[in-house]
C-alpha cells in the first residue's frame, strides 16, 4: 500500500511494480478509452499535459497506438495539478498505482496504465534553455509553444519540434516499426551539464 499526499491530507493507493520485463501489448480499445478519459479530467481541471514516447511516435506516424506497445507515455510541466487531479482519477478507475515525486505518476485502469512523466522547471540562465526530465537535463524547446495533433478523434498536445523530438528517440529510421524498441533518452550535452550542474544551475 503507498500513500501520497493531496491538499495535506494522505491519499491511500495500492502501489503495482511496473516493468519493462513484465509488461504486456497493451488492447488498444482500452488504451483509447483510457486516455480519452485522463485527458478529459485534466482538461475539465486546465492541467496541460502533451503525448510523449510510443504514444506520440504512433499518433504521428501510424494515427493510432503502435501495435508492440506497452503503455501510455503522456507528461505534464503542472505537478501539482496533477496530483490533485489524482481522487477524481481514482473515481473514474483510473488509480494512482506508483510514482515518484518529480518524476513519474502511474495511473492504471482494466490492465493498461498511463506513465505521466514530470517536467521540472530549472532556476538559474541555464534554466531559460533547459529542463529536467526523466532525471536528465534536455533542452526547454520542446516544452515551450507546443502544438496539437489530431489523435483517436481528440486533440492532443504535443511537443514542439516533435519531428526533431522523434529522431532523438527512436533514430533516423523511426518511419519503420520495430518491435521491442524503447525510446533513447540519452542525450550527451544533457550529461555533461549534470556533471556541471552545481555550476551552472541554482538548486530548486
Amino acid at each position: 500500500m503507498g500513500t501520497i499526499e493531496i491538499s495535506g491530507k494522505p491519499f491511500h493507493f495500492q502501489d503495482v511494480e511496473l516493468t519493462y520485463e513484465n509488461a504486456t501489448i497493451i488492447d488498444k480499445s482500452t488504451a483509447r478509452r483510457n486516455l480519452t478519459d485522463f485527458k478529459h479530467i485534466l482538461d475539465k481541471r486546465n492541467v496541460e499535459f502533451c503525448i510523449m514516447h510510443g504514444t506520440l511516435l504512433g499518433a504521428v506516424r501510424e494515427h493510432g497506438f503502435i501495435g508492440h506497445d506497452i503503455d501510455i507515455d503522456t507528461c505534464t510541466t503542472d505537478e501539482k495539478a496533477l496530483v490533485n487531479c489524482i481522487p477524481e482519477l481514482y473515481e473514474n478507475g483510473l488509480k494512482l498505482c506508483r510514482y515518484e515525486s518529480g518524476i513519474i505518476y502511474s495511473f492504471i485502469r482494466d490492465g493498461v496504465y498511463i506513465d505521466v512523466y514530470v517536467v521540472n522547471k530549472l532556476k538559474g540562465i541555464m534554466g531559460l534553455f533547459f529542463v529536467r526530465y526523466l532525471n536528465r537535463i534536455i533542452p526547454r524547446k520542446y516544452f515551450t509553444n507546443m502544438k496539437t495533433l489530431q489523435f483517436l478523434d481528440e486533440t492532443f498536445t504535443v511537443p514542439s519540434h516533435t519531428m526533431e523530438l522523434i529522431e532523438f528517440w527512436y533514430g533516423k529510421n523511426w518511419r519503420t516499426p520495430l518491435d521491442k524498441c524503447p525510446s533513447n533518452d540519452s542525450y550527451k550535452p544533457g550529461d555533461w551539464l549534470e556533471k556541471h550542474f552545481k555550476f551552472l544551475f541554482k538548486n530548486e
